[in-house]
Parts: C-alpha cells; sequence; structure tokens
C-alpha cells in the first residue's frame, strides 16, 4: 500500500502488507476498507490451478490488516470443469446487493 493525501502525490513510503497471493484490490463498504485477492485455496489443490478469492478487512488509518482472512469463491461455479488462475478480484456495492 503506498497512501498519499492527493492522488497525484506526493506519495509515502509503501507499507507492505502481510498477506499472501497476488491481485490485491480495495473494497470499501461502512467506512471501512478490505483487501480482497487471489491465492491458494484452504483445502489441498484438487487440481493445478486451482486458486481462491479471499478478502480480509484493512484498517486503512493504521495501515495493517484486522482479523482473519475469509476464503469467499473456491475455484469458480463448476469444480467439475476445474477453472484455473481466478485473478484480479474486486467486490463493488450496488444497492443492496455486493457483487
Amino acid at each position: 500500500m503506498i497512501p498519499a493525501k492527493d492522488p497525484a502525490g506526493p506519495w509515502s513510503e509503501a507499507i507492505w502488507l502481510p498477506f499472501e497471493g497476488i491481485d490485491p484490490s480495495l473494497y470499501w463498504e461502512g467506512g471501512k476498507a478490505y483487501i480482497v485477492n487471489n491465492r491458494a485455496p484452504n483445502q489441498p489443490s484438487r487440481y493445478d490451478g486451482l486458486r481462491a478469492i479471499w478478502v480480509q478487512e484493512y484498517d486503512w488509518r493504521a495501515g495493517r490488516m484486522v482479523g482473519p482472512s475469509t476464503q469467499i469463491v473456491n475455484g469458480g461455479v463448476d469444480l467439475a470443469t476445474k477453472p484455473v488462475w481466478i485473478e484480479g478480484p474486486h467486490l463493488l456495492r450496488h444497492d443492496e446487493y455486493t457483487i
């Protein structure tokens, strides 16, 4: 994370966050921030390329992760089709739904 008061800068030094995986994305809801990212599932992989999407609260004021991470997607809709490398997760709020 590299915070700044203005998107044009100046930027602070990088804050390295202690989470596994790739493709972190910020999600904001109700005054809280969350990191959504891709990493290995919480059980042994059934096949090569199986990945999961995880979410964890991020205290943006303190620059640290809060509480446990939660796996919200494991591989995709139909694991029988062996989907691989789900990447680039983003959560968005639309009316009463988070998509």
